[in-house]
């Protein structure tokens, strides 16, 4: 079971046209964990972004533009540009 998920960056920059890496560490995951990643925007109820697995298969996505990493203590996902409609997302 995964125990703790911890941001690398508490705030994360691009340019326009780059992807974006957001980045979290954890002590330990399990066989058989899920991840599930949301968005929220500010004065919105949270909207389910993609799924997946400790090996980095997603599962289901809502949206294009998203990739899972799953590095040894980190998990990773890689945003591409066209993924960004708006310049205020919060995950």
């Amino acid at each position: 079971m995964c125990e703790e998920l911890k941001a690398v960056s508490t705030e994360v920059n691009t340019l326009t046209g780059d992807t974006l890496t957001l980045s979290y560490n954890y002590n330990k995951i399990s066989f058989g964990d899920y991840f599930y990643w949301y968005k929220q925007d500010p004065g919105k109820a949270p909207e389910f972004l993609i799924s997946h697995s400790t090996s980095g298969v997603a599962g289901e996505a809502a949206v294009d533009g998203l990739k899972i990493n799953v590095k040894t203590n980190q998990l990773q996902m890689i945003i591409s540009s066209s993924f960004f409609i708006t310049s205020d997302i919060n995950f």
